[in-house]
């Protein structure tokens, strides 16, 4: 995975991206899987987010951080440190 910094979209949002999304400081995994290892389409959390962050690309997809008031069904909040441990580097 090859990830690119920035602080801000250049030009018009890919169609696909990838959310780490927080609620209480804690990363959401999906409760059936272990690590969220694929992108969501445009229209997912972003509506729901409270606070988001961009962070760049990752293999040519963007890349945002999102806070969330509340745990969407079918997810689990997980401590950042002891999720960092299990996620690919880029998405470390």
């Amino acid at each position: 995975m090859n990830f690119t910094p920035a602080i801000a979209l250049q030009g018009e949002p890919t169609p696909h991206h990838w959310c780490l999304a927080f609620v209480d400081g804690k990363l959401l995994l999906p409760e059936d899987e272990a690590l969220p290892l694929h992108p969501l389409a445009a229209r997912g959390w972003q509506s729901y987010a409270e606070v988001r962050h961009y962070l760049g690309l990752l293999d040519g997809l963007d890349c945002w951080a999102l806070r969330l008031a509340a745990v969407p069904e079918g997810w689990r909040p997980a401590p950042l440190r002891a999720a960092m441990m299990g996620l690919p580097q880029a998405l470390a």
